[in-house]
């Protein structure tokens, strides 16, 4: 069992040069596509890190260090200790945008906790554990080393509450190793902006510990450039029926929160400026008769080497074009395995399962790497069930990479537009879960094994905080840590993101997991 026990908790802020007014703070509104996350579960991941070079005689330092060199970090991302708030119902179109006070004396800050486990890091996660096929992550109970703190959550919280908009702990372990958690609230950014954002924590650390110059820190937070990407003029008051149908035509799910309450297990009703209102539907009910949301959920992390990687790319571009990527053919490859175990489980035999996929936009609105926000939409690939369990993943894949291809950049402005023109950007939710969906986002180019924090502290292993819900999926590269001395791979500089194996985070029904892990393809 693992034992953390916690100590110590304050709020870090910006360090600033000069004293914050009561009078003076800065307000910006968050970009549409962020507000379309107000109800998603926080950006979060845990760094297990290798033991400091000094050893276990300066923990208080290395906390010191750490906690300076993110209270420098947080001057370039000093929306982070913010205070993440609705934008006034009567200020605008919509219901549910939401806006970051930041630079003023009720900045929450960020929460930071420091804990100690009698653990080593070997009891946690061994470098052999690291590559192992599989591991259980419930043994883990990663939320010991998850901080408490309840974020920002603008549409539930009171409009009083002020709450942080992140929250770090760092567990110090037996043998002198960390664990580093850090999670955000969504709509302040998504697993390439956390992964960005630890690494220039990292890069301040690193910097500190050497007595050299601090880095340069150049993260773009402008959430304005989304929306001005959006077709048509916005501010019109009615929308574009062309755009719209443009938008329409995505493949993406269109589930309506506010009409969905038959079935649901939470109560669902719509927010108060439309509680009156006779509302039309915007979209699909949700299928609750789907999710048995009761239902114990086991995680597992599988790992694939770069060989199998390799056998799988084979096998998923057996049928020609459409060229298939190498996450192309791993996707598949899972999604087929879920497939056959909820086929053998559930009985899931015939009709569409759907692949719900997070696709980031950075490259496809050149927004650039160094923006930060939550620029994604949620891909539907659906495909007939029969098919999908399948053993031949050639079909899968080819309907993964044919369905990105026609996210377009003007498709995707269209989709801005509509956006624009909800009710509320919370109304419609392009993901679902349960029986016959699965929903996949993908680190695989996120530098998540990069941070370096000096003296040694780099991460052995690198887990995801996700829900355990039937059907989330992660997607990332392997651990870095020892691979090379027992493996025969190409230097570095000739490597794919798969270098280092593929890991696959994956929370399931537990019934449907042990079916997965009993299915002799599952590992090619």
């Amino acid at each position: 069992m693992v034992v953390v026990t916690r100590q110590h908790e304050e709020r870090i802020f910006p360090l600033n040069n000069a004293p914050l007014s009561p009078e003076e703070d800065t307000v910006v509104p968050l970009s549409l596509l962020d507000a379309t996350t107000a109800n998603f579960s926080v950006t979060g991941a845990i760094w297990f890190l290798e033991k400091a070079e000094d050893g276990h005689g300066n923990r208080h330092e290395l906390n010191e260090r750490l906690k300076g060199a993110l209270a420098i970090t947080l001057k370039s991302y000093p929306q982070c200790a913010g205070r993440l708030e609705l934008v006034p119902y009567d200020e605008g179109r919509q219901f549910g945008r939401l806006q970051i006070r930041f630079n003023c004396l009720q900045d929450p800050g960020v929460d930071f906790l420091t804990a100690e486990s009698h653990d080593t890091l070997d009891d946690l996660i061994s470098r052999d554990l690291c590559h192992a096929p599989y591991k259980d992550m419930h043994r883990l109970e990663l939320n010991a080393f998850t901080p408490p703190t309840e974020l920002a959550a603008p549409l539930r919280d009171d409009p009083n509450a002020i709450k942080p908009a992140m929250a770090v702990q760092m567990t110090q372990l037996a043998c002198g190793g960390t664990v580093l958690a850090v999670k955000m609230a969504h709509p302040l950014g998504d697993a390439h902006t956390l992964a960005t954002f630890v690494n220039d924590w990292a890069r301040v650390s690193r910097a500190i510990a050497a007595n050299s110059p601090l880095p340069n820190l150049s993260p773009l937070f402008d959430p304005s450039r989304l929306d001005t990407l959006a077709a048509g003029d916005v501010k019109k008051p009615e929308s574009d029926s062309d755009i719209i149908q443009a938008a329409l035509n995505l493949p993406l799910h269109r589930y309506d929160w506010w009409t969905s309450a038959d079935g649901c297990p939470w109560p669902i009703e719509p927010p108060g400026p439309f509680k009156s209102q006779s509302l039309k539907p915007a979209g699909n009910p949700m299928p609750w008769s789907e999710w048995d949301v009761s239902a114990p959920v086991s995680h597992f992390v599988l790992h694939f080497t770069p060989a199998q990687v390799q056998t799988l790319h084979a096998a998923a571009s057996s049928q020609g074009a459409p060229k298939i990527s190498t996450h192309d053919a791993v996707l598949a490859h899972i999604w087929s395995g879920i497939s056959r175990a909820r086929h053998a489980d559930r009985g899931i035999a015939h009709g569409p399962v759907h692949c719900d996929l997070v696709y980031g936009l950075r490259d496809r609105l050149c927004l650039g790497a160094d923006f930060v926000g939550c620029p994604h939409v949620m891909l539907d690939v659906a495909m007939e069930a029969s098919i999908a369990r399948q053993t031949d993943i050639a079909p899968l894949a080819s309907a993964i990479r044919s369905t990105l291809t026609k996210i377009t950049r003007d498709g995707l402005k269209a989709h801005l537009h509509s956006i624009a023109y909800e009710d509320s950007p919370q109304r419609l939710w392009q993901a679902f879960l349960g029986d016959r969906h699965i929903l996949v986002t993908s680190w695989a180019q996120n530098q998540v094994y990069t941070a370096d924090f000096g003296t040694g502290l780099v991460p052995r292993y690198v887990e995801a905080i996700m829900p355990d819900m039937d059907g989330t999926i992660q997607i990332k590269q392997g651990s870095t840590r020892d691979f090379e001395a027992r493996t025969s791979v190409a230097p570095d500089d000739a490597q794919p993101w798969y270098k280092h194996g593929v890991d696959v985070s994956l929370h399931l029904r537990s019934s449907v997991m042990e079916k997965l892990l009993e299915d002799t393809s599952l590992f090619p």
